[in-house]
């Protein structure tokens, strides 16, 4: 909200910072980094899960904190991407958003991915 507002206040800055191309790069930017922060800090959290002697909630806890970090980080590059193409109204930031929509759909939870990463039991597995 802040960038914004601050893009926002003087009169012509925001053209003129739109003109020179910040921006797109800027969410541009924003997006991969959180992309591929998302992407490390989901197989760091892999990596980190509890295996098949700990109690299914304790797995499901997990796996439910994993997913929501990896999803808040994909938002939020997202919901830059929107803000930045309305205070410049560059469809290429919508085009942009779009595509970090399809990178929040590649990270939604699954429970085919629960199994597989938690060494989920066929007698757990019916309990999901």
């Amino acid at each position: 909200f802040a960038a914004v507002a601050y893009f926002f206040l003087p009169a012509n800055k925001s053209a003129g910072l739109a003109d020179t191309g910040l921006f797109f790069y800027l969410p541009f930017i924003f997006m991969m980094v959180m992309g591929g922060a998302a992407w490390v800090l989901n197989d760091t959290l892999k990596r980190k899960a509890p295996g098949q002697g700990k109690p299914l909630e304790e797995r499901l806890r997990h796996y439910q904190q994993r997913v929501l970090l990896r999803l808040a980080m994909t938002e939020s590059a997202v919901l830059t991407a929107i803000i930045f193409g309305f205070v410049s109204a560059n469809i290429q930031l919508y085009l942009l958003a779009a595509l970090g929509v399809g990178l929040f759909i590649y990270f939604r939870p699954s429970a085919a991915e629960f199994v597989s990463d938690y060494q989920v039991s066929v007698d757990e597995e019916r309990e999901l």
